[in-house]
């Protein structure tokens, strides 16, 4: 459908703009044996002093309006907030994309039903001492299968796990993950 096609590449547009605005993002996907990905998004507000929580407040209205002037194109996602700590937001669309899908909307992903690959460009110009540790984002994917080997030492299972931090974010990087 073609209106599904076009919600997806605005999400696919929102979520670095949420990056930008937010502390941290995680994105679960669920990729099944036909390529086809289920998502869900995490977005939680920078911890803030206590002087500056008026800031949260603003990202709350952010949020509010953010789903609510989208709401065409985000009709097919349920936004919620986390009913234990307010303060995590919840991007779930009710609707899969595929990798194709992705390859289409620019991303530089590969899945052949064995091995994964994911290209992230290089986000960071410089990255001070003090900030290139900081997580950004985290991206947690299940495959359909055990994973046999991947790029990082966070793997359960079918499930994988990459903390990208500010400093991994000023290079070029590539997910990756085979099957058995």
């Amino acid at each position: 459908m073609k209106s599904e096609g076009k919600m997806k590449r605005v999400l696919l547009f929102i979520i670095p703009v949420l990056l930008l605005l937010t502390g941290c993002i995680v994105v679960e996907w669920n990729i099944n044996e036909n390529s086809e990905i289920s998502t869900k998004v995490y977005i939680t507000p920078r911890s803030l002093p206590l002087e500056l929580t008026k800031y949260r407040q603003d990202i709350v209205a952010f949020m509010s309006f953010l789903t609510c002037g989208l709401a065409p194109a985000l009709i097919d996602v349920e936004a919620e907030m986390r009913s234990d700590t307010y303060d995590t937001y919840i991007l779930t669309p009710h609707s899969t994309t595929s990798v194709e899908e992705l390859q289409w909307a620019g991303y530089n992903i590969s899945f052949d039903g064995r091995t994964f690959e994911f290209v992230i460009p290089a986000i960071y110009d410089e990255v001070s001492e003090e900030e290139k540790d900081e997580v950004i984002a985290t991206f947690k994917i299940t495959f359909p299968r055990e994973i046999d080997l991947a790029n990082t030492s966070y793997i359960e299972g079918k499930t994988a796990t990459w903390k990208l931090t500010k400093e991994i974010l000023s290079k070029k990087l590539t997910l990756k993950a085979i099957l058995k």
